[in-house]
Order: C-alpha cells, then structure tokens, then sequence
C-alpha cells in the first residue's frame, strides 16, 4: 500500500474552487485526445455536458442551451485550474506553448476510469492530493477533535426568514430575525455538543457589517428594500459560516472547507450534506478513522502515514450489515413517512438518515438498497420495498441536481415505499 509522507502544515488553502474528481478524468482524456489548449477545450465543454458537471458543487440536470460568453469564460477558468492541479500532480507537462501532454502516470491513472465504478481512478488521485496538501487526514482528525462525542459532527445551521416565522417589512424585523437566527443556531451547536458561541456579541458584529455595506438601517422603523433581500441573507448566511468555523477553529477560508470536505465525499472519507430532514443547515462528519490498527473488518485501509497511522474507510460488508441496514432503512422510512404523511418517501432524505445512523457513504447506501430490493424480489426479507420514479430530474425546472437520485438495477429512483412482508 502507498505509505504517504505526513504533511505537517496541512496546505489547504492551495487548490481552486472546483469539487467534482470527474474533472480530472475528462480534462485527461481531453488532452490524450487533443493535446492543443483550445481544441482540448472544445471536448472538455462536450464532456463536461456528458457527465453533467456544473460549476457548484452540485451536478446540473441539463444544459441544452449553448453556454453564454459569461459561461464561457468560468468554463475556461475551470479549465485552467483543473491543468493546473493536473500538472501540480505530475499527471501532465507541458510540450509546448498552449499544448500539453500526459505524463506516464497521467495514462495510467487515465487507464483506471470506470464511469460505473471510478473508485480505483478516485483512490490514486487521494494519494496524489494527500501526498501535496495533507488535507483529508487533516479533516479527519479535525473533525473526531472538535466533536468526539458525536463521532465528529459538525453543524452549520442555516434557517432562512420563514422558518422562524419571520416577516421582514422594516430594519427592527431583520434585527428580530438575527436575533431569532443567532439564538437558534446557538440552541443547535449545544444540541449537537458543537460547544456554543457569544450570539449577542457576534449579531451586534453582523449588524454593523450590514450598516457599513448599505444593506440595514441603524434606524429600526426604516421599511426594508425588499429587492436587496438575496443579497442580505446570502451576506448573514456567508458570516454564519466563517463564523462557525472560527468557532471550530478551522484555519482557512470556507472556500477551502467547501472543496475538500466535498472532494473527501466523493472518496468516501466524510459525509457532508446541505440537506438533512430533521435539520436545517449543512452537516459534516467522518465516515472514515485514523489510527494505527483496527480489527474491525467494516474498515478498509486507504493509506498508510510516514508516522505509522493508516486512514480506514468504513466499508461494512453486506453479509455482517444487512439486518442492521434494512432496520435502519424501515425504521428511517417510518420516520419520514409520519413527518410528510405520504405512503411514498424521497429516498434522498432516507439515504440521509440511513448513512448518519450506520456512517456510511452514499455509495455504500446505494450498494446496499440494490442488494436488499434484489432480496425483496426474491422474498428474502421481512419487509417489502417499492422504488419508483416520481419524476425525472431532467422534468424538473430546477437550474442544479442538490441531492441525486439513487442508481438501483441500472434504473434511477428517488421515492421509496416500505411495508411489512
């Protein structure tokens, strides 16, 4: 197994906002293909489309119209930075002015892609990232540091207007909210054993920050602008975040958290989430170990450390989880089912409560529910399943895909029905 020098300044801050391993992949095979900047270009824009990338953290739905010039210019800069990283890896180098070429280990690393199973492709890249910038073995350690009685949790609550049951007609109404926002998130990070911070010390902060940038009156009785709304919860929802961080004493931008904690999921090493049903907000938290041995068989080495520890992912075999799993979905379907009062339920949301109740990966989730509703044709289990599609992505007039349905027998799902057999 690669043994991967300790980092001891973890270089977080290093790599640009770009969260999807794809990317890597099909700037490869763009230059193996069209080794000239622009004519790799052009097929990375056609790839990019295929394996619907799009510029959040989220996957797009669809991208039939042709990108605007706005567009791109951030394709471009996508682009670049993604060379970037690549040569940074030694995964190519440069063969001529505007022309790039792989390198030995690029074509190897290009030769391991698997669009139905990138998980070797996805590995050798974490050793590449992890052997420069440390930064995975530093979110894991992190996280179990800040919270371990939670097995790592994180929390970044996050509750608009609405949900506190907030109408916002003057400057007194935003202050109420902010107050109301301040009290609840503190509430939240006690729930959680997330610590707590100083809510009125840190709103009087965020209400001066608002009066210095034109966005809130120091006179209460002043009618809210109504058209500066976006911007100002984006504002108070972007100082929450820094905040909390602070707060865990994380030491770069959230920019930084975003990306690796976003990349760490695609590998398998944490769960993030910005949607969980039962909470508002985004929740982090390990589904991964560092340590020096484990006899556990849920655990697979990822890595060995210059300094003896190995980082474990928690990959559980069917044949141990299974009547753990199928509990855990029934019980999360039931959960769900008395909340929405529906007799079918979004299997995202129960993929959320099922992968925090087992610490899993969503691709351990998805292995798993294919295994069990194979069971459940074969009337091997004591519930029955029915998964359906209640409408498809592509249906939908949504601009970003925030929680992907799950692949089960070669057909996407995204509602689940359970009864007893």
């Amino acid at each position: 197994m690669t043994q991967i020098r300790v980092v001891q300044r973890p270089k977080l801050a290093n790599v640009k906002k770009f969260y999807f391993l794809e990317y890597f992949y099909i700037v490869l095979e763009s230059i193996r293909k069209q080794p000239d900047f622009r004519q790799a270009f052009e097929h990375f824009k056609s790839l990019k489309h295929q394996y619907r990338l799009g510029e959040s953290k989220y996957k797009k739905l669809s991208d039939t119209a042709e990108p605007t010039a706005k567009a791109l210019l951030r394709y471009d800069y996508t682009f670049r930075q993604v060379i970037a990283e690549l040569v940074d890896y030694k995964l190519l180098e440069e063969s001529a002015p505007d022309a790039y070429r792989l390198t030995k280990t690029g074509h190897s690393l290009l030769d391991v892609y698997s669009a139905l199973d990138p998980t070797k492709f996805n590995t050798k890249l974490f050793h590449l990232m992890e052997s420069q910038h440390g930064a995975f073995r530093f979110l894991v350690d992190f996280a179990y540091r800040k919270n371990p009685s939670r097995q790592g949790l994180l929390v970044f609550p996050n509750y608009s207007p609405r949900l506190l049951q907030c109408d916002i007609r003057t400057s007194g109404d935003l202050r109420a909210y902010m107050d109301a926002l301040a009290s609840r998130l503190n509430q939240d990070l006690i729930d959680h054993d997330c610590g707590s911070v100083d809510s009125t010390v840190l709103t009087a902060d965020l209400a001066c920050k608002l009066q210095e940038g034109g966005l809130m009156s120091p006179d209460l009785s002043t009618p809210f602008d109504g058209e500066k709304f976006d911007k100002i919860i984006k504002r108070i929802r972007d100082f929450w975040t820094k905040t909390l961080l602070e707060h865990y004493g994380y030491p770069e931008s959230p920019s930084s958290f975003e990306i690796w904690t976003y990349r760490a999921k695609r590998i398998g090493i944490l769960h993030v989430t910005e949607i969980f049903p039962s909470f508002h907000g985004r929740i982090v938290y390990p589904t991964s170990i560092l340590a020096t041995k484990t006899r556990s068989r849920d655990f697979n080495p990822i890595c060995d450390y210059s300094d003896g520890k190995r980082l474990y992912l928690h990959v559980p075999q069917w044949g141990l989880l299974r009547d753990r799993f199928v509990r855990a979905i029934h019980h999360a379907y039931m959960r769900l089912r008395k909340t929405y009062h529906n007799y079918y339920v979004n299997i995202a949301a129960l993929r959320e409560y099922v992968c925090f109740e087992l610490r899993i990966s969503e691709a351990t989730f998805g292995h798993f529910l294919g295994e069990a509703y194979r069971l459940n044709l074969a009337k091997g289990l004591k519930i029955r399943i029915s998964l359906e599609v209640d409408k498809l992505p592509e249906e939908t007039n949504l601009t970003y895909l925030k929680r992907e349905p799950v692949l089960v027998d070669g057909r996407y799902r995204n509602i689940i029905a359970i009864d007893m057999a």
